[in-house]
Order: C-alpha cells, then structure tokens, then sequence
C-alpha cells in the first residue's frame, strides 16, 4: 500500500488531503489577547524610545536650537511612529475592530511608558507622549484595516 501512496503511510495522506478541525475557515477571528496589546505597546515603546534617543543624540552634537516646536515635535513624531508601527503589526492579525485594537494598543503604550517612568525615574515626556501613542495606535489601526 506505501507504493501506491509514494511511501507515505495512511496518516500522512489523510493530513495532506483534508482540513484539520483546528484550521479556522470559514469561522469569525476572536480578536487580540492581552499579549497582543502588550506585544504591540512594548515594540510601540521600544520604537519610540529609540528614534528619541537617536534625535536626542543628533541634537546634542549640532547647534540645533531645542525651541519649543522641535521640543514638542521629538516627543509626538517618535511616539506615533512607534505606536503606529506596533498597532499596524498587530491589528493586521485581528479579524475586526481594527481601530478599537489599535486605541487599545496605543493605552497599553502609554502604560509601558508610565511604567518605565516611574521604575528609572526618568522623564520621559508628558501629554505629547499621550497624544502620540494614541493617535499612532489609531493610524496603525486604520492603516492595517485598510491594507
């Protein structure tokens, strides 16, 4: 019987031919967990983090002039670009809701960024920060719902 099937037994043939009951066709997704929204706040955070310190660094060796815009514009341009990057990466998963996944996304950002505030004791930034992860959480939501 293995010869008529190319050596495979009746196992492999049957996982080949047929859908596994696990295999979610046809049925509606759950939506993201918990670890999602974490997941996508903690590479919002990260994200954001690291394009501050890059332009934090870039502004301290040149004379660039820490005005008031530019203050404003290194704390909301990196925080929405982060939050938009980790909401897109995790709405795309999520069946519906994609706006309402990436506000979600967007709090648990904001929650990461309190946490590490009050853990290092450094400040980080204030309602641009708030107003970044939520309005990049939105973006990447809308983003991933319409690609």
């Amino acid at each position: 019987m293995d010869e008529v099937n190319g050596g495979k037994g009746k196992d492999e043939e049957a996982d080949e031919g047929e859908a596994q009951p696990s295999s979610k066709v046809g049925m509606k997704s759950s939506g993201l967990t918990f670890d999602h929204y974490l997941g996508g706040g903690a590479i919002g955070f990260s994200t954001a983090m690291l394009l501050m310190v890059a332009v934090d660094w870039v502004s301290e060796n040149s004379s660039v002039a820490m005005s008031v815009p530019f203050r404003v514009a290194v704390s909301l341009v990196p925080t929405l670009i982060g939050a938009a990057l980790g909401a897109f990466l995790f709405t795309r998963r999520s069946g519906r809701n994609h706006l309402v996944d990436g506000f979600r996304i967007g709090v648990f950002g904001i929650v990461i960024t309190f946490l590490y505030t009050m853990l290092f004791r450094v400040a980080v930034g204030g309602v641009y920060i708030i107003l970044g992860f939520l309005i990049g959480g939105i973006l990447g939501g809308y983003v991933a719902k319409s690609i």
